[in-house]
């Protein structure tokens, strides 16, 4: 199962994620489609400076934007991040058993 974690801030925006037990599936496929594309995104046509980290057999992903993190309002980044959010639970919607997505607010 892949476990996406995701962290908002107190004002409710994604700051951060975490993506776990990613394995070789369509389902992986499409959540690292996803994880990519908005990583290359955001350090493509924003300006949000963020970690990131990938395990070199694709098991693992994290982002996190410090500014976003400290209530710091990018509305291109939070646009994505929405974009992103809204692309993983479409999958977990057609692939329940394969995703579990756990949000916090910190």
């Amino acid at each position: 199962m892949i476990n996406i974690h995701i962290l908002r801030n107190k004002d409710g925006n994604i700051y951060s994620f975490k993506i776990e037990n990613h394995g070789k599936r369509i389902v992986c496929a499409a959540v690292s489609a996803l994880t990519l594309n908005v990583i290359n995104s955001i350090e493509e046509f924003t300006d949000e400076d963020f970690a990131f980290e990938a395990s070199p057999d694709g098991g693992y992903f994290m982002f996190e934007a410090e500014n976003i993190k400290n209530n710091e309002y990018n509305s291109d980044v939070d646009l994505l991040l929405k974009s992103f959010f809204l692309g993983i639970s479409g999958i977990k919607e057609e692939y329940k058993k394969h995703i579990s997505i756990i949000e916090e607010v910190l």
